[in-house]
């Protein structure tokens, strides 16, 4: 979670060349991100289905020497209630993959966003490396695509095609993971061009779902895979999570 801060916060200081942008933390939560926004001087408004989310990002700004804070918004984020072209930025970590429609939330993005202006967004992978490495999850994947083909031929609904890992349906939220190029096409269609993706974290490993290597090592290994995945590019298809920065052309 740190790293993933870090990386993020990297991204927006990178793409706003020294300005201050009216940012949305889209999927906000308690607004850690938020906070560390409003602390680099950007205008932020923050959006979450959670009403016990809002009022936690809101009681912890109570007392806060924030001037840009542009509010907290209870509301779904594939259907915001905000204005066209509004927004210099977008802010969308960990929510692409609880969303029953990626389109419908893409099309969202696409609409607030203003011409030129940037979405940072993130991606957990399908094929990361701990679960190459782990025969468990290659029986998991197995059972799941067999057990989906099933309720697909009984006429149950399943869901989008796009979720991969567990059952669901059209009021569930759900854990999807994705292949790196899976939204490109869904991205296109909504006039979203693709800057940089940058891929992100390792392990644990593990035999069988269970852990082989202490977590002090793990992290030490995520670490050395993170630098050299800078250097080594191809690394980043086995990456835990991707960062993706697009912009709308």
């Amino acid at each position: 979670m740190a790293d993933r801060k870090k990386l993020v916060l990297g991204l927006v200081r990178k793409y706003a060349r020294g300005n201050a942008l009216k940012i949305l933390d889209m999927g906000c939560g308690t607004g850690i991100l938020t906070r560390s926004l409003l602390d680099e001087s950007h205008y932020v408004a923050s959006l979450d289905c959670s009403k016990q989310m809002i009022e936690k990002l809101e009681e912890s700004l109570k007392d806060s020497p924030y001037k840009t804070f542009l509010g907290a918004v209870l509301g779904n984020v594939a259907g915001t209630s905000f204005s066209a072209d509004i927004f210099d930025a977008i802010i969308c970590i960990g929510v692409f993959q609880y969303q029953l429609n990626d389109d419908n939330l893409l099309r969202e993005i696409s609409r607030i966003l203003k011409k030129g202006g940037f979405c940072i967004f993130t991606l957990p992978n399908l094929l990361r490396l701990n679960y190459l490495l782990d025969p468990f999850y290659y029986f998991r994947f197995l059972v799941r695509t067999i057990k989906r083909m099933l309720l697909k031929a009984m006429g149950r609904d399943i869901g989008t095609p796009n979720a991969l890992s567990g059952e669901v349906s059209d009021t569930l939220p759900y854990d999807k993971k994705y292949f790196m190029w899976e939204l490109n096409e869904s991205l296109e269609k909504q006039g979203l061009r693709i800057k940089e993706i940058i891929g992100f974290g390792y392990g644990p490993f593990t035999f069988w779902s269970k852990q082989i290597i202490s977590d002090e090592i793990s992290v030490k290994i995520s670490n050395r895979l993170d630098r050299v995945t800078n250097k080594v590019t191809f690394l980043k298809l086995f990456a835990n999570r991707w960062a993706f920065v697009v912009e709308k052309t």
